[in-house]
């Protein structure tokens, strides 16, 4: 068993967030799972201000970026210890995974929302990678979906071509955009 200890502080004036400091520590002092699950939901609120803080004319991106980035790699921190917590001890209870499973899914949509907000169609996807997980997004104008792959490189994720707009009942007007979200956990049972 071991502790995991999360420690987070966010700097947010009304209009951005200066400052994300996250990092983790493995002892072997306490039960996991308990932690793991106030973790889990420490970071979805703590992603939900990022939602709160987002306003154009302010907006600056790189902080935005910096910040998605730190809590992204309290995620994947999270969810690997979790893994490792099961793979030791399969007592755990099926709610407390329910819990912390549900809680970084909503962490990893809050922080795809965030880098979303502003984001121009056809602009890069931004792709997060940590040891443990991955995260893509990306907005496109309607009239460039069809037949555009979506392939996260230096990655071993699954790449896809999308459909045409027309088969995914996507009117294709001009001014119409399409949110493209992905993650995946890098990591297996194994650990």
């Amino acid at each position: 068993m071991g502790l995991l200890t999360l420690q987070y502080s966010v700097k947010a004036s009304m209009t951005h967030v200066s400052s994300v400091t996250c990092s983790t520590k493995t002892l072997k002092l306490l039960p996991l799972f308990p932690l793991q699950v106030e973790a889990s939901n420490t970071l979805k609120d703590v992603s939900a201000s990022l939602l709160t803080v987002n306003t154009e004319d302010s907006r600056d991106d790189q902080k935005l970026k910096d910040a998605a980035n730190y809590l992204f790699n309290a995620v994947s921190n999270v969810l690997q210890a979790s893994v490792q917590t099961r793979a030791v001890n399969t007592s755990v209870p099926e709610a407390e995974q329910s819990s912390v499973s549900h809680q970084l899914l909503n962490t990893v949509e809050n922080l795809q929302s965030a880098l979303l907000f502003g984001k121009e169609p056809d602009d890069e996807p931004m792709v997060i990678t940590t040891h443990s997980a991955t995260m893509y997004i990306n907005r496109l104008q309607t009239e460039s979906l069809d037949g555009t792959a979506i392939n996260i490189s230096n990655s071993s994720s699954a790449s896809f071509v999308l459909p045409t707009a027309s088969s995914l009942s996507v009117s294709g007007i001009d001014d119409e955009t399409v949110d493209i979200r992905a993650s995946k956990q890098l990591l297996s049972d194994s650990i």
